[in-house]
């Protein structure tokens, strides 16, 4: 009876690369963020994009491996189109998600830290980055590539703080979630409109 067989989950090489490799990636990133000085050659800090929340997310991967390859941690001024806080506790950014630095913006601009812009041009420090979608040496593998790349930098920045954690927490108690799940998704597009 194959049913009363205990599986081992099927594991491919690929998948054991992309876990190995984005490890790896994690344990730096963090290492990156968690770092207290604001120097400006220690920071990119940037302006928090007025767009949708796809674009942000999109913008911030671009400038979070342009601060991975330039060895900084991100830093976000300003507010954060998405911040549902209350009034009084505005946090931007780090209402939702886990901060992306050890560092804050005001103390690293007045460090001399230059803020980046939403217009400003996101030009590699080494020209010869340029088509490399800013992927480190060390992360260029035909197994990788640029979809596991940015899969992984919007993985560390959408991480939830522990407030949203325990908001979905809340939500899934109160809709009887149970495990497994399956989940679709059902894109309708602008036809539908």
């Amino acid at each position: 009876d194959p049913s009363a067989q205990s599986l081992a989950p099927v594991r491919c090489r690929k998948s054991k690369v992309w876990e190995y490799a984005g490890a790896r990636l994690t344990r730096r990133l963090l290492a990156i963020s968690r770092r207290r000085s604001c120097s400006p050659q220690e920071v990119l800090v940037a302006d928090s994009p007025p767009h949708g929340l796809g674009t942000n997310i999109h913008y911030l991967s671009v400038l979070l491996a342009k601060a991975v390859i330039e060895d900084r941690a991100l830093v976000l001024s300003g507010g954060w189109n998405y911040d549902a806080c209350p009034k009084e506790e505005q946090r931007g950014f780090e209402c939702h998600w886990q901060p992306l630095s050890a560092c804050d913006a005001p103390l690293a601009l007045e460090n001399g830290a230059i803020l980046h812009r939403r217009d400003d041009p996101i030009a590699p420090a080494d020209p010869r980055m340029d088509e490399s979608h800013f992927i480190p040496d060390e992360f260029r593998s035909p197994s990788l590539g640029v979809l596991w790349w940015r899969s992984q930098l919007v993985g560390f920045l959408l991480r939830p703080n522990a407030e949203s954690e325990q908001r979905v927490r809340d939500a899934k108690n109160q809709l009887g979630w149970l495990h497994p799940v399956i989940g679709v998704q059902v894109r309708r597009g602008d036809s539908c409109a």
